[in-house]
């Protein structure tokens, strides 16, 4: 299985907080991290392409070919460096999945990353209520203090555990000692679920300290506002 990195740049992070959000069910964690990524006017510096990924080209609005990779993508705060795992697709096997994902986890090790945050869905039948966030961590004591955004941690939940990227990302955060923390929404998973997306942003908002509009979640879209800009509070996580 080849594999290999192809860098804009290469910057030098200070306890960066990373961030994944790749296509899955309801393609929620795909949705919300691409509106904060693109709202924070983050910059991508890495593209990791694979034969693990689909063989298949995408064509962009300009009709440009966008080759299958996973992106990491920099938004520097006042309080934090925070790194974007984002995607246009994952893998096409759970050995792929686990391949890419210690690659993207490598090349944020380096960096002595504070926090890896996994962002993802769980199916439910009832899907018309507003969707509860379960949390799960790598450590019992982080708990706490994350119940502050909302977040519910239910024993034994999500029942169908964490598959893909998001649960490689926590199982390696757990073997390398890394503080880890999966949000998944709960959804039908039969449509892209906006909803389910602005439940994590608005979670992920007031973690980070800054607003995110969420209006063109509100409104049906998924297309973020343009060159919005972003103001940073004081979060209780950097406090």
């Amino acid at each position: 299985m080849a594999s290999f990195a192809r860098f804009d740049f290469r910057p030098l992070l200070k306890d960066p907080i990373l961030i994944a959000g790749l296509p899955g069910v309801g393609d929620i964690g795909k949705i919300a991290i691409d509106l904060i990524a693109d709202q924070l006017h983050a910059e991508r510096f890495v593209r990791t392409f694979s034969d693990d990924l689909p063989a298949t080209v995408y064509v962009d609005e300009d009709c440009c070919i966008e080759a299958p990779c996973f992106s990491l993508w920099l938004a520097r705060l006042k309080d934090a460096d925070v790194v974007f795992l984002r995607g246009n697709c994952q893998a096409t096997s759970i050995q792929g999945q686990i391949s890419l994902a210690k690659k993207a986890f490598e090349l944020v090790l380096e960096h002595d990353p504070s926090l890896v945050i996994s962002l993802g869905g769980s199916c439910i039948e009832d899907s018309e209520k507003s969707p509860r966030l379960l949390g799960a961590v790598t450590e019992p004591g982080m708990k706490q203090l994350f119940e502050l955004y909302g977040i519910d941690f239910v024993p034994k939940e999500p029942m169908m555990g964490i598959g893909g990227v998001a649960g490689a990302l926590m199982a390696l955060c757990d073997a390398y000692g890394v503080d880890g923390l999966c949000i998944v929404a709960e959804t039908s998973g039969m449509f892209e679920d906006n909803m389910g997306a602005k439940a994590i942003v608005d979670a992920l908002s007031s973690l980070l300290g800054v607003e995110i509009d969420t209006s063109c979640l509100s409104e049906g879209t998924n297309e973020p506002p343009e060159d919005e800009p972003f103001q940073e509070q004081d979060p209780p996580y950097f406090g």
